[in-house]
């Protein structure tokens, strides 16, 4: 069975998700704000939080990639 080769990659989707659902509020959040009044600031609180959300991004694909490749080597 695969049950070793898995948990890393059930570990990399938990914290996918963990990071998706994080992210989620977090830009609706910053979506009303655009939506609203001006506010001093907000553009560079947004300009951070998709930079920090595009960096998240590439390390879990990253980290996701290896443990996929873990899987197929041990197949």
């Amino acid at each position: 069975m695969l049950s070793r080769a898995q948990h890393p990659l059930e570990q990399e989707l938990d914290v996918i998700q963990r990071f998706a659902d994080t992210y989620q509020k977090q830009f609706a959040v910053l979506i009303r704000e655009l939506n609203g009044p001006p506010v001093p600031g907000a553009s560079s609180q947004g300009l951070r939080l998709c930079v920090e959300a595009v960096n998240m991004m590439l390390e879990s694909h990253r980290t996701l990639a290896m443990a996929l490749q873990d899987l197929r080597q041990a197949a």
